[in-house]
């Protein structure tokens, strides 16, 4: 969510009686964060983010068949609303709580896939260049 997410490629060996996965994983989110509140140590802020997700695995069998169906390959859309604050511990580094309310709505034609959402409260670090 809010970030561009990474690619991932897996090709390990196979060997007899056993099942290997290959995942990719890609998409792009893009988001407006809006600080409201700016004090010397303290910042806190709203943010709204848009995006796209898409996972394909494959699994392989010892035999070297290839078994694909349906539920491997999803596409998402995503949306985000968050609130969150910052507290600097240096002029670099802050400590960051964020509070993001999340949508999900699939692209697939599985009804297993049905859109969600939730909130994900998040504790981190955040670098700054200034």
């Amino acid at each position: 969510y809010a970030q561009v997410s990474n690619s991932y490629n897996n090709t390990p060996s196979i060997s007899a009686n056993e099942q290997t996965q290959y995942i990719k994983l890609y998409g792009i989110n893009t988001y407006l964060r809006f600080y409201f509140i700016k004090r010397k140590k303290f910042l806190a802020y709203t943010s709204i983010s848009v995006g796209f997700g898409n996972s394909e695995q494959e699994t392989v069998n010892s035999s070297s068949l290839i078994i694909k169906n349906s539920l491997t390959d999803i596409s998402a859309f995503t949306s985000m609303f968050a609130l969150g604050m910052n507290y600097f511990l240096t002029k670099n580094i802050a400590l960051e709580l964020n509070v993001p309310y999340i949508y999900v709505i699939y692209i697939s034609t599985d009804p297993y896939y049905t859109p969600f959402q939730t909130v994900m409260p998040t504790v981190g670090v955040q670098l700054y260049w200034k």
